[in-house]
């Protein structure tokens, strides 16, 4: 993709930078006296990356009936001792007629450091794990593990490949099949991200990360009222969550009611709902509406809990959906994404892995 307001020769020599740092740099960065830009010394800061919230879309979808994006084998994926593997375009920058495209269309796939994901196993015929790394590599952990007929999703910080492919290898002592899906919730994008504009340092940035001790904002098994707010989520009902200004259940506040939080780290409990159900969490749905993503699949009288990166809407909340029966909900604040950082500094920048690997 060509930008009038830097050379081609620019981009290749800040996509280098980008791809060769490992680490860190352990030096100070001079910050230019002169126009805000992206400069070296920003893309020195190394591999840390700003968040970029999106629409919540579901990129992936293998079950026949509502295949989105499906690549071969079509339809539910085989699971061996050998571990096979299928490779999908995440980014959507390379497979034609790509569904639900999510991401901006002046981001090229050397701007994207890590993607946030949640990858569900559906219906496996065995029981066994998923992995998921980019394609090319290979890995030696695991992002979910799942049981026969369980239906279990798992959050990830997913690194693509330089063609934005990633691969999921499904694993399985005795052979079987399973369905995968993989909802994207914004993107990490590198320091030498400049949204073809290089002269202007504000239109392109992203949030960082700003962790705060767990705080619990809503626990419907203890209400202290009778409102429906308080109440267990019934069926196909949302409610409206308030994130900027959020105080700690009996507490202070625990996230800044500032227009600059642009999303937020929750941990999210589903306490046993009366039938089989899915949770989504979403900054923004329509009343009657049903969300196209989903955080957590919980059986009846379970409690599921389920790391979430979610957006945060106009109007400073998430919104909480449960679609079958009634479900308790509880929810942890672990941390929030805040705009407007000095574009020089490392502070809240995310350093997702190249590959995951296991060390324990």
């Amino acid at each position: 993709m060509t930008h009038t307001d830097t050379s081609t020769t620019t981009r290749r020599a800040r996509r280098l930078m980008v791809a060769c740092c490992a680490v860190l740099a352990a030096s100070s960065v001079t910050v230019p006296a002169a126009v805000p830009q992206v400069s070296a010394d920003v893309c020195a800061l190394g591999p840390g990356g700003e968040y970029h919230a999106v629409t919540p879309a579901r990129v992936f979808d293998s079950r026949s009936d509502r295949s989105v994006n499906d690549v071969a084998p079509l339809g539910s994926k085989p699971m061996s001792a050998s571990d096979p593997t299928f490779s999908l375009d995440l980014l959507g920058l390379a497979t034609p007629g790509f569904q639900n495209a999510w991401l901006p269309a002046d981001v090229e796939a050397s701007d994207v450091l890590a993607v946030v994901a949640s990858v569900t196993i559906v219906n496996p015929t065995q029981k066994g794990n998923l992995a998921a790394f980019p394609t090319g590599t290979t890995s030696t952990s695991s992002l979910l593990n799942f049981g026969i007929g369980q239906n279990v999703p798992n959050l990830g910080v997913l690194r693509a490949n330089a063609e934005g492919k990633v691969t999921i290898r499904l694993h399985s002592d005795v052979a079987g099949r399973a369905d995968v899906l993989v909802d994207v919730f914004g993107w990490f994008s590198s320091s030498c991200y400049d949204a073809g504009t290089p002269l202007d340092s504000a239109d392109e940035r992203g949030a960082r990360l700003v962790p705060v001790d767990p705080g619990r904002i809503l626990d419907t098994r203890f209400s202290s009222t009778t409102t429906s707010d308080d109440q267990p989520l019934g069926a196909q009902r949302q409610r409206g969550l308030k994130i900027r200004g959020a105080q700690a259940l009996g507490g202070s506040v625990i996230v800044p009611d500032d227009p600059d939080v642009v999303g937020v780290v929750l941990n999210v409990t589903a306490v046993q709902p009366t039938s089989r159900t899915y949770v989504s969490v979403v900054p923004e749905l329509a009343v009657g509406a049903i969300p196209a993503t989903s955080n957590l699949n919980v059986l009846p009288g379970a409690v599921k809990a389920n790391l979430v990166i979610v957006p945060v809407g106009a109007d400073g909340r998430v919104r909480l959906y449960n679609h079958a029966g009634r479900t308790n909900l509880v929810v942890d604040v672990m941390g929030y994404l805040l705009d407007g950082e000095d574009v020089a500094t490392r502070r809240g920048r995310v350093v997702p892995l190249a590959t995951p690997f296991r060390v324990f």
